[in-house]
């Protein structure tokens, strides 16, 4: 195969990937925005500008999530182009085969993969945790809105039961407010009952402002303006937990569950995710290389692409079932992440094989 005809699809790739990808995503904008315009303008100091910074801060994750097959109607537009001129048909009949097509293909989808990778673990990431942080403070805008909030909540920790009715991070700073220790004997019964109306973490210890404390079997209550309160839970229990965007993130976060011996299903099928995700860009080519090169004289175009699509919705259908069976623990976390780029990856190298095979000379039959 030419350079130039390399160079060529290398190119078209390249810029169809980029043009879809922004229409897709500014597609999915406009009605993403739509159906959270209400909450957003409702928030406190909301205007015009809290719909922008939505959707910038929107944008870098649906960005990620539809590359591949931004990379796959790339692949298809490129290939259609050359059918539409026959091209596709003399390059088999000079004896190309599918594999020096794919090169191309697949340098393209090798360096879109790369971007997606870094830009995954970077910008998309950092998007994601500010726009979860401004999601728990319900879209409110101004320096006197809570970076974080949360309301009823319960937490557990060894000989204790706490519930607070609110808890609120500004900055460096969060308040637990309406705080209600149960303390559990090694029996499992209460043993104490500790209220204060506000908490602030510290260390060593907690500081309990106008706290109370009763013991079980007394009817009577100890009042105290300032407490101490030495305890293993931290700020974050009382806060939304915000799940982790990046490789490095989602790592500490499965190794802080499993020493808590807690499911870590979820952060360890979303680092599989991060990685098979940047790598199905390069299965989407293999499998628009078959839509485009194995039927230019069985159809028109429109089948070519009909075709590649079809197989690129029906693998996001199974990776997503599968991921969501991963997130829920009942598939490891390996086999949910990998699983469809592996069902695909393998379908699509047997369909080149058999486009290999049938693009080698034959020999002339014997007289």
């Amino acid at each position: 195969m030419s350079a130039m005809l390399s160079r060529y699809l290398l190119r078209r790739t390249l810029l169809y990937a980029a043009v879809v990808l922004v229409l897709i995503v500014s597609l999915l904008q406009v009605l993403d925005v739509m159906a959270h315009a209400q909450k957003l303008m409702d928030a406190p100091g909301a205007s015009l500008m809290s719909l922008g910074r939505y959707a910038l801060l929107r944008a870098p994750d649906l960005a990620v999530r539809f590359t591949p097959f931004a990379v796959l109607i790339a692949a298809l537009l490129a290939l259609a182009q050359l059918a539409a001129g026959s091209e596709i048909i003399a390059m088999r009949a000079c004896g190309m085969s599918p594999a020096q097509v794919l090169r191309p293909l697949l340098g393209a989808a090798a360096l879109i993969a790369a971007v997606h990778f870094g830009f995954q673990e970077t910008v998309a990431a950092a998007a994601a945790r500010a726009l979860h942080a401004w999601e728990s403070a319900n879209y409110a805008v101004g320096t006197k809105a809570a970076d974080q909030q949360r309301r009823n909540i319960w937490v557990s920790g060894p000989g204790l039961i706490a519930h607070a009715d609110a808890a609120a991070r500004y900055g460096t700073k969060t308040y637990v407010s309406g705080l209600t220790l149960y303390q559990i004997d090694p029996d499992g019964l209460l043993s104490g009952v500790v209220m204060a109306k506000v908490a602030q973490p510290g260390a060593p210890s907690w500081t309990l402002l106008n706290a109370q404390r009763g013991q079980a079997g007394q009817n009577t209550w100890h009042h105290d303006e300032r407490i101490g309160w030495t305890t293993p839970l931290k700020a974050e229990d009382f806060l939304p937990r915000i799940q982790p965007q990046s490789l490095w993130g989602l790592w500490r976060e499965a190794r802080k569950l499993r020493a808590l011996d807690q499911p870590a299903a979820r952060p360890v099928t979303t680092l599989f995710t991060h990685v098979s995700r940047p790598l199905s860009d390069l299965l989407m080519v293999l499998l628009a290389l078959f839509a485009g090169f194995a039927l230019p004289r069985q159809g028109g175009t429109a089948r070519h692409l009909l075709f590649g699509l079809g197989a690129g919705f029906l693998y996001f259908a199974l990776d997503n079932l599968l991921i969501a069976l991963g997130h829920g623990g009942v598939l490891a976390p390996w086999a949910a992440a990998f699983g469809a780029l592996g069902v695909f990856t393998l379908g699509g190298l047997y369909l080149f094989m058999g486009l290999e095979a049938a693009s080698l000379p034959r020999a002339p039959a014997a007289a």
